[in-house]
């Protein structure tokens, strides 16, 4: 049996080099403490994911985000939410928590954040939110929806109601 070769390049994106065609680099790690804005979000990508995980806050609390500085109180995305009943719903934000808010002081909640074609300046941003949350049991959230903005998206809120939230998000291109 030959010795395993591996072609030049081929873990790009693995090892946090620069990303193959349909693999996905690095691009940052951010502590949260309060609400945190991750910035200057490069626009060479075709999507974004976001791992956000040991996300958690002193209050019970929802937890969001806000794409580009977006108002609080305006309603910019739609969003389905497949917790509890299905139904549509137009929100002024983008919700991770489903129905019900995390429960104080645990750390065992975490999302996958995935938003699609983020560099258009022509079209809205489909987006997906898989994870799960506690809150007196464990709750699963599968959610999708759009940011309906024809603007890049070059900067994200993470946003939980109070100011004591800490967790890490991981930040990758996708190629």
């Amino acid at each position: 049996m030959g010795a395993l070769t591996i072609p030049s390049g081929a873990l790009d994106g693995v090892l946090g080099g620069a990303a193959a065609a349909g693999g996905m680099a690095l691009i940052s790690t951010t502590t949260l403490a309060g609400n945190t804005t991750i910035s200057s979000i490069p626009q060479t990508y075709v999507n974004l994911q976001l791992n956000l995980f040991r996300v958690k806050n002193t209050s019970n609390f929802d937890f969001y985000a806000f794409p580009n500085g977006a108002v609080h109180s305006t309603d910019e995305f739609s969003n389905r939410a497949t917790t509890g009943t299905m139904s549509f719903r137009q929100d002024d934000y983008i919700r991770f928590s489903g129905s019900t808010t995390v429960q104080a002081n645990n750390q065992d909640n975490g999302w996958t954040f995935i938003i699609y074609n983020y560099t258009s300046t022509t079209a809205f941003k489909p987006f997906t939110i898989v994870g799960d949350y506690y809150n007196n049991g464990k709750f699963v959230v599968m959610t999708s929806g759009v940011i309906r903005d024809t603007s890049a998206l070059t900067s994200l809120e993470i946003y939980g109601a109070g100011s004591s939230n800490s967790g890490t998000v991981q930040l990758y291109g996708v190629k």
